[in-house]
């Protein structure tokens, strides 16, 4: 296990999924004002999640490492 490679996966996905939920909540904000359309954080979602898998096989590299 890289404990270093470990911590350093759960800062970098800290760090983005702060910025993403940023963006998130500024595109929900622009949803109910009615600029964004309920495709558009369909779409937000679909990147999160993919976000969420790309750290947990980061996550798991590092731990198998």
């Amino acid at each position: 296990m890289n404990i270093g490679a470990l911590i350093a996966v759960v800062l970098f996905a800290a760090a983005l999924l702060f910025v993403f939920s940023v963006l998130y909540i500024g595109a929900a904000g622009s949803r109910d004002r009615g600029e964004l359309d309920q495709e558009g954080i369909g779409l937000l979602r679909w990147a999160l999640l993919g976000h969420l898998v790309i750290f947990l096989i980061l996550g798991m590299t590092a731990f198998l490492t």
